[in-house]
């Protein structure tokens, strides 16, 4: 066992402390995202947005983001205390990440450099110049470059799965609203008449569907419509933005869309505007 200050002649004057406290600020940041994204996942789970039938598929995706950051955490933490300690598993960690931080160009590739050089003995037995608060520097600057990164890499696209599975769950409650109207037709032979979703409900519900859903996923009212003559009938969501298109559900004319905030209108027993980016990638 060697400690801090018998390991740095061998390497140069080695910022043994400074690099410490920079692998502890490391894995603090990498900590934070893994809690972050522990408590996101746990809500998607609480609001059924890894959808009612999980799949290993879906749950391997789930919990690859905390494996990923909690071995990072791991790593640098570990790394600091072997820094500290004057351990060679601390030597052997940080060669490793600055051999990885190569790659992340401009900081992390200017911050691993000055790192290595100051890792490798000198071949003329004078040690080269170790700058500890340039390498502080570039590699605060790395990290917050690394954080941003990743915000942007994990965060926008969980909002847009968030949105993704509302967009899916409320063309499921239409659809339902859908089967209990069309059961009541076949009993009646004509469409309940209803000015609100909340009038619907006290016509059709327990018969024909126990719970009628009155909010599409971005808790926006439901429209349900239908016409003078009771033949024809409409269920629509004005979509993320909660704004309808037309005035006229009858206006609508049927197209696919891969934006959530389009509305979502449902016709005579089919979908006359529908979310679904395959279909609309592909007509």
């Amino acid at each position: 066992m060697t400690d801090a200050a018998s390991e740095t002649p061998a390497h140069g004057p080695l910022p043994v402390a400074t690099l410490a406290r920079l692998q502890a600020f490391d894995g603090s940041i990498w900590l934070v995202l893994l809690l972050a994204d522990l408590g996101f996942l746990t809500l998607a789970v609480l609001e059924g947005e890894l959808g009612a039938e999980i799949s290993l598929e879906v749950v391997l995706w789930a919990l690859l983001p905390p494996i990923v950051l909690g071995s990072f955490a791991a790593g640098h933490l570990l790394c600091a205390h072997g820094l500290r300690k004057g351990q060679t598993i601390g030597i052997r960690l940080l060669r490793v990440f600055s051999w990885i931080g190569l790659l992340r160009f401009p900081f992390g590739s200017v911050s691993s450099f000055l790192t290595l050089r100051a890792l490798r003995p000198s071949a003329s037995g004078s040690p080269a110049r170790a700058r500890g608060p340039l390498i502080a520097t570039f590699w605060v600057l790395w990290q917050l470059e690394v954080v941003l990164f990743l915000v942007f890499l994990t965060d926008a696209p969980s909002f847009g799965t968030a949105s993704r599975a509302r967009a899916k769950r409320t063309m499921g409650d239409i659809r339902s609203i859908a089967t209990a109207v069309e059961s009541y037709a076949t009993d009646f032979d004509t469409y309940p008449k209803a000015a609100s979703l909340e009038e619907l409900a006290r016509i059709i519900s327990p018969d024909y569907i126990r719970q009628l859903p009155l909010k599409d996923g971005w808790e926006n009212p439901l429209v349900y419509r239908v016409t003078p003559d009771l033949k024809s009938y409409a269920i629509a969501s004005p979509g993320k933005d909660g704004k309808f298109e037309e005035t006229d559900l009858w206006k609508y004319t049927e197209a696919f869309t891969d934006k959530v905030e389009a509305d979502i209108v449902f016709r005579d027993g089919k979908f006359i505007r529908a979310y679904d980016p395959g279909h609309a990638a592909h007509p």
